[in-house]
């Protein structure tokens, strides 16, 4: 599904243990209402990570990306609500980016959401661009389980303004850090491939649930109610259908 507007607010977070739920009610309850209530936010989602981390990804699509810097929205960032004050100061690890958006393609809407930030090399960055722009999206799209592939470029000034909510926040990424140009949203139908991809980036493989009864004569570690830290250079994803419809795809580590 094609994102709405022209804008996206985009922000990495991680919460506190004693603040995560809190998090949830507060942002299911108040915070979504109250930012798409915000003239020119079009809608509003929220992402979390399969492994259980507390780590999440917020989207909002705007109209423009001026509307990230607009006085409606400045105005409410300085007025925070009382429920805001007490959660945001759980925030840990916050990158908050606002982007034009710069390719939006797909054809429907998935249940995973698979994000990379992308900085250029020195002097790489021409190639990066077109490699973006150009080569990436169509074999993305080309792939099964991929629905929806979408391109932003970031414009730093909208997201400098110092504001009163973003001084309650905990662990906000350093303003002075140079932001990353690029971000690449990936939409999936099939979760497991997301996951797959995630697994090659981060090294965490995702633990078995609910395993809690293992067989002492099995000796593979199929990481039961814990997550392993692996180096993972190849990843597959298997889809297994009614009637013999079965599929795999393998996903490898990207080699320049």
């Amino acid at each position: 599904m094609a994102l709405i507007g022209e804008g996206v607010l985009i922000i990495w977070h991680a919460m506190t243990p004693e603040g995560d739920l809190e998090m949830i009610r507060w942002h299911d309850r108040e915070h979504v209402a109250e930012r798409v209530g915000i003239p020119g936010f079009r809608r509003g989602r929220r992402y979390d990570t399969p492994a259980g981390t507390r780590e999440y990804l917020d989207i909002y699509e705007t109209e423009s990306f001026e509307t990230i810097r607009s006085a409606p929205y400045i105005l409410r960032l300085n007025f925070p609500s009382e429920w805001s004050k007490r959660v945001l100061p759980h925030f840990r690890n916050t990158v908050r980016l606002g982007c034009e958006t710069v390719l939006t393609t797909g054809r429907g809407q998935g249940g995973g959401l698979l994000s990379l930030r992308a900085r250029p090399a020195p002097g790489r960055e021409d190639a990066v661009e077109q490699w973006l722009r150009e080569t990436l999206p169509p074999a993305l799209l080309d792939e099964t389980g991929v629905v929806g592939v979408y391109l932003l470029h970031t414009v730093p000034a909208t997201t400098q303004v110092k504001t009163n909510e973003g001084k309650l926040k905990g662990g906000e990424v350093a303003k002075s850090e140079e932001p990353w140009p690029w971000v690449l949203l990936v939409e999936t139908g099939g979760l497991e491939f997301a996951v797959s991809v995630l697994v090659l980036e981060t090294g965490e493989i995702p633990p078995t649930i609910n395993q809690d009864v293992p067989d002492p004569e099995c000796d593979l570690d199929c990481a039961p109610n814990h997550k392993v830290k692996r180096t993972v250079d190849v990843a597959m994803s298997n889809s297994f259908g009614f009637g013999g419809h079965n599929a795999s795809l393998a996903v490898a580590r990207f080699e320049d």
